[in-house]
């Protein structure tokens, strides 16, 4: 039970965590429309103990009994927020807010869109006046002119003037006389003269619905910023006849995607066009929104342009400046070139400055990318998501201190900046902060709608601050919970199959992985089913089955031709790795397929940090001998910089470090495989983290640090220390026993 009792609906007062839902937050939120409006609380009391109990056992007072100058349409809508039965409320947001804009139109006798404006002039006159209070009550202010002269109250329209109220004081010609009375709560009543008329009213809720009143935020500009007359509705061409429904989600996601919540504008504008499959501006904004060019991302792009005539004119620059970057190879230069023509047009827009800077990082313009969102913070200092681009910016720099404050600041502006939480808490995570990752995973499974893999990433910090298996496994369950049909049985054996390897139970993890891998069988695409054959390689490496796993890799390859393959993705490579770890592809053969799948990966897009992780995946992580680290470094200088440490996770690290002690440099290999080692990764990497641990302590060894060491082996044998066959683990122990260790090794 978290939150504020006078705001807390009935079930939430009374504990019951099971009926709280969305009718709950309508609840609240028609609480909180109540006291903007009256100056009181729903309840009164006098302590905060007093305002539970009230909650939780009172059905709420209405509107009209505390003020008889609200329209009945108003205080229709906010009685039946605040009903005490869930079932006689509002039961979304999106009910509520459509019921408000009835209200609205049914007071006012136009909608809101068409009285926004005259709303706009009239919050300007009130509140310049309402801050000159001080004048008023000196009876006198300076006018434009230099004279001197009593202030008087702007000119309302008499069907707007509210009745005369002893208890607010008496209205006189220069304003309010006497101050407003203190409620039990310790509330005050605002000036009568700004809050307790009608046009006070639906200025009031106007502010309360600012999120419908700000649709400028997904075309691009406030009203401040706009340029070339561009509308401020995300709405199609009127003569599109686009789904209403749809536009409003459609604005709802673009909303989500200025708050830095990339997972909540996907799933929005993703529904968008499940109410209406031609949104040509949903389509363009999937297609912006992937961070690589894929299949589905070529797809949303098409159908934006075949529909381009209904996009909105800077909509349709964004359109063709993302073109270059749909093309087989992408051409991501080519969509800077165009970015940087449309900032010509839209100087100021939101969209197409962030577009610019997310291309320019794509590219590794890191700096010239900074400048632009530097720039765009300035036009627009609410959009949390310009500080989410600047942190990873700042962090593929490696300015790990300029990254966290970024995404400080990001989470500062935008409470659902889940994007910005995600990214600190995977760098810590990365930084071995369990902890503090931990934290920032529970904050958002707190969010609504979580994603369905946040989970697995919260259990592997429960996991590195010393949980149980059987904590982490609940906690994986959740992330099962999430999913649903046959990804959920997929989630479920992915989990179950990798915290077998973090214990060493080597055969049910087989198991497990050949149910994984039949539950893949339908599958096109190439991502998913590498996940299941990697672990399936590595168990088999790892037993010392080393014709097994060379026959699985050659079955990999023959299999991946059939499969829809990513960006980031490629399985190819892995397969030759194996073949030549287990002994069965010769070095002078993996060198000559190995430079053929570069120069295929050369043609693949050129996201930051593809070209070192290539290094990676082809020279580090196929290092066995000294004479293949030597090698891998020899080349190194063409693949750098290295990894940097937003993105460098255990594996990674483990493979770095590996070159470093193949190429007897322990020193170096130290700070790679500690980072690795240390890292809150086990569950998600429960290889590479074991083995950064086995060649932490051989690099430990070197260096002539026994109690580190014999440390790294303890935590090898901890895991896998009861399976005879593991080859990592038999050579833990052999070194274990050599060093004499007084670590216990159980």
């Amino acid at each position: 039970m978290i939150g504020t009792p006078a705001f807390m609906p009935p079930e939430q007062a009374l504990g019951k965590r099971e009926e709280i839902g969305p009718a709950s937050d309508c609840w609240a939120a028609g609480a909180t429309i109540f006291t903007l409006l009256s100056g009181e609380l729903v309840h009164v009391a006098n302590s905060a103990e007093a305002l539970l109990a009230s909650a939780a056992t009172q059905r709420a007072r209405s509107l009209a009994s505390v003020s008889t100058t609200i329209p009945a349409s108003i205080v229709r809508f906010v009685d039946k927020s605040l009903a005490f039965e869930i079932s006689d409320r509002w039961r979304t947001g999106y009910e509520m807010r459509e019921a408000l804009l009835n209200a609205f139109e049914e007071t006012l006798g136009e909608t809101l869109a068409t009285v926004a404006p005259k709303l706009r002039a009239q919050i300007t006159a009130e509140f310049s006046l309402y801050h000159d209070d001080s004048a008023t009550q000196r009876g006198s202010t300076k006018h434009d002119d230099g004279a001197q002269g009593p202030l008087s109250p702007p000119a309302t329209p008499q069907h707007l003037k509210p009745a005369p109220s002893a208890e607010y004081g008496a209205h006189t010609p220069e304003g309010i006389v006497g101050d407003p009375p203190q409620t039990a709560a310790g509330f005050g009543r605002p000036s009568t003269r700004v809050w307790n008329s009608l046009v006070g009213i639906i200025i009031t809720l106007g502010l309360a619905v600012s999120g419908f009143l700000a649709l400028h935020a997904a075309a691009g500009s406030s009203a401040r910023t706009t340029t070339k007359n561009e509308p401020l509705a995300p709405t199609e061409s009127p003569t599109s006849g686009a789904n209403s429904a749809a536009l409003r989600e459609l604005s709802a996601g673009v909303q989500s995607w200025r708050d830095a919540s990339m997972w909540g504008a996907e799933r929005t504008i993703a529904h968008a066009l499940e109410l209406d499959p031609n949104l040509a501006s949903a389509h363009l904004y999937l297609a912006m929104l992937s961070t690589w060019t894929a299949e589905e991302t070529r797809a949303h792009h098409h159908s934006a342009s075949l529909n381009r005539n209904l996009l909105s004119p800077r909509d349709r620059i964004l359109l063709e400046a993302y073109t270059p970057a749909m093309a087989v190879p992408p051409n991501l230069a080519a969509s800077v070139e165009h970015l940087l023509a449309a900032k010509e047009s839209y100087p100021s827009d939101w969209l197409v400055l962030y577009s610019l800077a997310d291309m320019l990082i794509r590219t590794s313009k890191l700096s010239q990318a900074i400048e632009v969102l530097d720039e765009l913070m300035r036009v627009d200092p609410s959009l949390a998501l310009a500080w989410e681009a600047k942190a990873i910016a700042l962090g593929l720099l490696e300015d790990i201190e300029g990254t966290r404050d970024s995404l400080s600041m990001c989470i500062q502006l935008s409470p659902y900046a889940s994007s910005c939480l995600e990214t600190l808490a995977k760098l810590d995570m990365n930084e071995g902060r369990c902890p503090e990752a931990e934290q920032g995973f529970r904050t958002l499974m707190a969010m609504p709608n979580p994603a369905n893999y946040w989970p697995t990433f919260l259990a592997a910090t429960i996991y590195a601050r010393g949980g149980s298996l059987e904590s982490v496994l609940r906690t994986l369950e959740q992330g099962w919970q999430l999913s649903s049909g046959p990804k959920r049985e997929v989630a479920r054996l992915q989990d179950e199959a990798l915290i077998h390897v973090l214990a060493g139970e080597f055969l049910d993890a087989k198991r497990t992985v050949k149910e994984w891998r039949n539950a893949l069988s339908g599958t096109r695409y190439e991502t998913p089913r590498t996940r299941a054959v990697k672990l399936d390689l590595y168990i088999s490496l790892e037993l010392g089955e080393y014709e097994l796993a060379a026959r699985l890799a050659s079955e990999q390859l023959h299999e991946r031709q059939s499969l829809v393959s990513t960006a980031i993705n490629d399985s190819a490579m892995m397969a030759l790795r194996i073949q030549y770890l287990a002994g069965r592809l010769p070095r002078d053969l993996l060198e000559k397929r190995r430079a053929t799948w570069l120069e295929q990966q050369a043609t693949r897009p050129n996201l930051v940090g593809s070209t070192n992780l290539r290094w990676i995946a082809a020279y580090a992580s196929s290092a066995l001998t000294p004479e293949d680290a030597a090698e891998a470094l020899r080349v190194l200088p063409s693949y750098l910089p290295l990894p940097d440490k937003l993105d460098r996770d255990v594996e990674a690290d483990a493979a770095i470090g590996r070159v470093y002690l193949l190429n007897n440099d322990a020193k170096t290999a130290v700070t790679y495989l500690q980072r690795g080692a240390n890292s809150c990764r086990a569950t998600r990497l429960p290889f590479e983290h074991t083995w950064a641990h086995m060649n932490l302590g051989i690099a430990y060894e070197r260096l002539g640090d026994l109690p580190h060491a014999c440390e790294a082996y303890t935590t090898v044998l901890r895991r896998w220390g009861k399976e005879s066959r593991s080859v990592t683990a038999n050579e833990a122990r052999k070194r274990f026993q050599n060093l004499r260790c007084a670590s216990p090794a159980h």
